[in-house]
């Protein structure tokens, strides 16, 4: 009986010890699973922009032709003569999670600083709203809303969210991605691209990705952005693509106007990516989507261009303009006094019949070289990220020459606060200028563009499909508020 006693006994204590043994390697391989899954994320997330930050010697001697290229005054279609990029609809970047939707941190900028990971939220941190107005008290509280924003030590924060939904992710047609890589800068889906065309921005780009001197998102990659822009500031909104009648309101608001998108080769990419969305989303006939969406080539001011352009816009006409990446720093170190007198004669000049109240001037986007890294001219740069960043700084672009936010804070000033109008050569201020100030739109695309690092094209020019299409949305957004204010309904 004792020996059966102490058989059992010592039975138990082996027993005992394996149940341990099974205890503490359950736990040690969950642990060592969790790190590894943590590092595997923090990786994903991290250590492209790591590699591109370690990297030496790299050569991303860009032009003023990459910088911009505007030779393509008049973007042709698939049956007009041009390159055509051969679309490749792989996937060519790890997919991300497809759970509940998700927002970019907006709680833990302060705490992060700028690095370049984000933190996964669940909420939109916003201002109070701001609603559309033109009266002079009005003006004044719109231009401190803007102000307010580009002075903010985190401006996307401030102005809204960028929100994961793969659900709502951009996905266009074969037929409309071939019309977007009709643009000369902005096919970023086709790893092979640069090999079926002479085009120098292409072949610019091929030649900086093989030295990893530009970063992007898989979303971006792939033609498949899944990130999607909301805000509760009205004038930072964009209109619903999934909403209740999307097409309606889109047609509702452009009324069968002709819009005329003034500017340099960021506003040609613009252009492009409204006509394709009205021909192949829309259904718009080709011919009449290129008529009323007009690209007008603009670099350094209204100098460059005649009155008789407009002749025949009408009162139901649009104009969407902004001069910024070429009279910054390359129109020297006054540069900031000169922008500003160009904003000036911009309030003198003859639109044809177009309203006061129909012209819009679109905020100038940071060029998303890396600060400190390089330009488009120098020997080497770092540009882009490997996924959108709401804790993004103006101070962390801009490359040699960091032009924002004082170029669009000088634009706030000039058209909604107390700058005084200067007199040139003798000539009096102009009525209209006075009238135009009173009633001119600001279209603020530049502090949701601020977080879109990942789906730069050059350092300067974006990615198509990608986030220009809020562009657009932010847009169709005002004029369906303004078609509907008119209309009562």
């Amino acid at each position: 009986m004792k020996f059966l006693l102490q058989h059992i006994h010592a039975s138990n204590r082996w027993c005992m010890k394996g149940t341990l043994l099974v205890i503490t390697f359950s736990i040690f391989s969950i642990m060592s699973l969790t790190s590894y899954r943590s590092m595997m994320m923090q990786y994903t997330l991290e250590s492209t922009v790591q590699k591109l930050d370690e990297e030496e010697g790299r050569d991303n001697n860009l032009s003023d032709t990459l910088l911009d290229t505007d030779t393509n005054t008049n973007p042709v279609f698939p049956e007009e003569e041009m390159d055509h990029d051969i679309v490749d609809e792989k996937d060519i970047g790890a997919s991300l999670s497809t759970t509940a939707p998700k927002l970019l941190s907006t709680s833990t900028c302060s705490a992060s600083g700028t690095t370049f990971g984000t933190t996964i939220s669940t909420s939109v941190s916003t201002t109070t709203p701001m609603e559309d107005n033109t009266d002079t008290a009005d003006r004044r509280k719109e231009y401190e809303f803007y102000m307010s924003i580009h002075n903010s030590t985190f401006p996307v924060e401030r102005a809204g969210a960028w929100v994961y939904r793969p659900d709502k992710e951009l996905r266009p047609s074969a037929e409309h991605l071939q019309c977007l890589d009709q643009e000369l800068q902005g096919n970023c889906h086709d790893l092979d691209a640069w090999k079926k065309t002479t085009s120098i921005p292409k072949l610019a780009r091929h030649k900086s990705m093989e030295k990893k001197a530009i970063a992007n998102s898989p979303g971006i990659l792939a033609a498949k952005d899944p990130w999607v822009w909301q805000s509760n500031h009205s004038l930072m909104a964009v209109l619903d693509a999934e909403g209740k009648d999307f097409e309606g309101m889109v047609r509702t608001a452009l009324n069968n106007s002709t819009i005329y998108l003034v500017g340099d080769s960021l506003t040609r990419q613009w252009s492009q990516v409204i006509r394709c969305e009205l021909i192949h989303v829309l259904g718009i006939d080709q011919k009449v989507a290129k008529n009323q969406i007009q690209y007008v080539q603009v670099h350094n001011g209204v100098e460059d261009r005649k009155p008789i352009l407009f002749q025949l816009a009408t009162e139901r006409d649009y104009v969407v303009w902004n001069i910024g990446h070429h009279v910054g720093w390359k129109i020297g170190a006054d540069w900031e006094k000169k922008y500003r007198r160009k904003l000036e004669d911009f309030l003198a000049y003859p639109f044809g019949r177009i309203p006061d109240e129909h012209i819009f001037f679109r905020t100038t986007t940071v060029r998303h070289y890396r600060a400190g890294q390089g330009d488009f001219d120098t020997e080497s740069s770092m540009s882009g990220n490997v996924e959108p960043r709401m804790c993004a700084a103006w101070s962390d672009y801009g490359g040699s020459r960091p032009e924002q936010p004082t170029q669009n804070q000088i634009a706030f000033e000039v058209f909604l606060g107390n700058h005084k109008l200067q007199p040139r050569n003798e000539t009096a201020i102009s009525d209209r200028q006075l009238q135009r100030r009173s009633k001119i739109q600001i279209l603020d695309i530049s502090p949701m563009m601020l977080a879109r690092g990942d789906a730069t094209f050059d350092g300067c020019h974006f990615c198509l499909p990608g986030p220009m299409e809020y562009w657009s949305r932010m847009l169709y957004h005002r004029l369906y508020r303004s078609q509907s204010a008119t209309s009562g309904n």
